[in-house]
C-alpha cells in the first residue's frame, strides 16, 4: 500500500518512475513516463495562470481527459470533473466556491480537491468534494498489473481505477471510446490482466464470447450488487483470477471489499472496524462510516442502500436502493430481487426491472430480459417461473424482450423509465 498522508501531485509521482516504462496503453500504443509528462507540459503551457481555485475538465475522450487529470492535478485547489452526459451542467459552473483548508498555495502548487458528480440515476446528481490523498487510500502495489479502465476516468469508479494503476506501478489501458466494442478491443490488443466493472458489463462480457480472449489475474465487481449467479460464472471462466466484489460510491470513494466469492458481506463486519471503515445497520439501512486520513472523528453516511441479514449463512445481504422501491398497490417490490429471480431461469443471460406508472395501481413492473432461447413461449413460462419464488405482487405485468439492455454511462442497467 502506498503512503498517502503526503500525497505527491500526479505529474511528481509520473517523473519518479523508472524511465521509460510503460504507464498508459491506449489505441496508438504504449505511453511511457516521457510521453506523458511531455504532453502534459504541453497541456500546462497552454494554460500558464494558475492563479484561479478552480478549472473545470468536462469529458471529451478517455485518453485526453487522463491527461488532463495529471497536467492540472496539484496546480488547482479544485478539479471539477464533468461527465459528458452530466444534465445539469449549472452544477459545474457554480463561481461559489468555499475555501478548502488542505490546498497548500506554496509557490501554485496545491494539494488538489476533487469535485466528481453522482450519476443522478435515481434522481438529481450531486456534487461530492474529496481530497486526492483520501482518494488514494485504498491503492495497492502491484507494479505488473494491467488495469482496463472501463469507466469514465471522471466518475468516481474511473478515478479508482486511474489510481490505482498509475500510483500502484501498474499499466492503465485506455480505449478509444467507453463503447464496449472498443473497451474490449483494447483489453484484447493490451493484454490486459485486471478489471473493475459493473456485473452488467461483466454478463455482456460473457455474451459477447470474448472473455475467451482474455486471461485476467484480478477481477472486480461494483456499481451494482454482485449477485451469487456473476459471482459462480466468473470463477468458473477465471479460476485462477483473484475474485472481488467492491463496496464504492461517490460519496465514500472506495469503502469495504468482499473477497470469498460470496454474495453480500459477513454479518460480523457490522459493528466491527475494517481498516478505517465501520458498518451499521439502521431501520435496515447500511450507514458506513470513515476514518480521514487528517485523523478527524469517523464520519457516518446513510449508503441509501437497504440490506438484511440471513441468520442461517451469518450474511448480510444486499436488498436494493431505498429509492428504488417500486410502489406496487402499497406493496414495496425491489426490482433486484425480481431481477436475481429470472436470471436463475434457463437461458436468460441478463434483464432489468422498473416501474412503469399506472392510474390504477400507482406502478406496475416491467421486466426487459435478453434471451438466448426462442420468445414462443418464454413469456409464460417466466411467469410460471416468478409465481414459483415470489410473492404475487412481485410478478412482472409486462416482459419485453430485447437484444441488448440499456446501460448508464457509469455501466449501471438503466432504470430510470416511466
Amino acid at each position: 500500500m502506498i503512503e498517502v498522508s503526503r500525497m505527491p501531485r500526479l505529474l511528481d509521482y509520473l517523473k519518479a518512475r523508472q524511465s521509460g516504462e510503460v504507464v498508459l496503453w491506449a489505441e496508438s500504443g504504449p505511453w511511457t513516463v516521457e510521453d506523458i509528462v511531455s504532453a502534459a507540459e504541453s497541456i500546462l503551457a497552454e494554460k500558464p495562470d494558475f492563479s484561479g481555485r478552480v478549472v473545470a475538465l468536462t469529458e471529451r475522450d478517455p485518453l485526453s481527459d487522463l491527461l488532463r487529470l495529471i497536467a492540472f492535478d496539484g496546480r488547482y485547489a479544485e478539479l471539477r470533473l464533468l461527465p459528458r452526459d452530466m444534465d445539469n451542467p449549472s452544477l459545474a459552473t457554480d463561481p461559489e466556491t468555499p475555501e478548502h483548508p488542505c490546498a497548500q498555495e506554496q509557490a501554485g502548487v496545491h494539494e488538489s480537491q476533487w469535485l466528481l458528480f453522482s450519476s443522478g440515476t435515481t434522481g438529481q446528481p450531486k456534487a461530492i468534494r474529496h481530497r486526492s490523498k483520501d482518494l488514494a487510500k485504498s491503492v495497492r502495489h502491484r507494479p505488473a498489473s494491467r488495469w482496463l479502465l472501463t469507466y469514465s476516468a471522471y466518475r468516481m469508479a474511473g478515478v479508482l481505477v486511474t489510481l490505482q494503476a498509475i500510483l500502484g506501478g501498474g499499466v492503465l489501458c485506455v480505449p478509444r471510446t467507453y463503447e464496449f466494442d472498443d473497451v474490449v478491443r483494447i483489453a484484447v490488443d493490451s493484454g490486459v490482466d485486471a478489471i473493475s466493472a459493473t456485473p452488467a458489463w461483466w454478463r455482456r462480457l460473457i455474451m459477447s464470447g470474448e472473455d475467451d480472449r482474455l486471461t485476467l489475474r484480478e477481477i472486480t465487481l461494483g456499481g451494482e450488487i454482485a449477485d451469487q449467479a456473476i459471482l459462480d460464472e466468473l470463477a468458473r471462466r477465471f479460476p485462477d483470477a483473484q475474485l472481488r466484489h467492491i463496496y464504492a460510491s461517490t460519496e465514500l470513494g472506495a469503502g469495504f471489499v468482499v473477497r470469498d466469492g460470496r454474495a453480500g458481506f459477513p454479518a460480523e463486519w457490522l459493528g466491527s472496524d475494517l481498516a478505517g471503515v465501520s458498518l451499521e445497520m439502521v431501520d435496515g439501512e447500511l450507514f458506513v462510516g470513515q476514518q480521514p486520513i487528517s485523523g478527524e472523528g469517523i464520519r457516518w453516511h446513510a449508503t441509501g442502500d437497504l440490506i438484511a441479514v440471513d441468520s442461517s449463512e451469518a450474511r448480510c445481504r444486499f436488498l436494493g436502493r431505498k429509492d428504488g422501491v417500486i410502489n406496487v398497490g402499497g406493496h414495496k417490490v425491489h426490482p433486484e430481487k425480481i431481477e436475481q429471480v429470472l436470471l436463475s431461469a434457463p437461458g436468460i443471460e441478463d434483464c432489468v426491472v422498473y416501474g412503469k406508472r399506472s392510474p390504477v395501481l400507482g406502478e406496475v413492473i416491467v421486466a426487459e430480459v435478453v434471451s438466448t432461447v426462442g420468445r414462443g413461449d418464454l413469456s409464460r413460462y417466466l411467469e410460471d417461473h416468478c409465481r414459483l419464488h415470489l410473492d404475487r405482487r412481485e410478478c412482472p405485468a409486462v416482459y419485453r424482450f430485447v437484444e441488448r439492455l440499456q446501460m448508464t454511462s457509469t455501466g449501471k442497467r438503466r432504470r430510470d423509465r416511466v
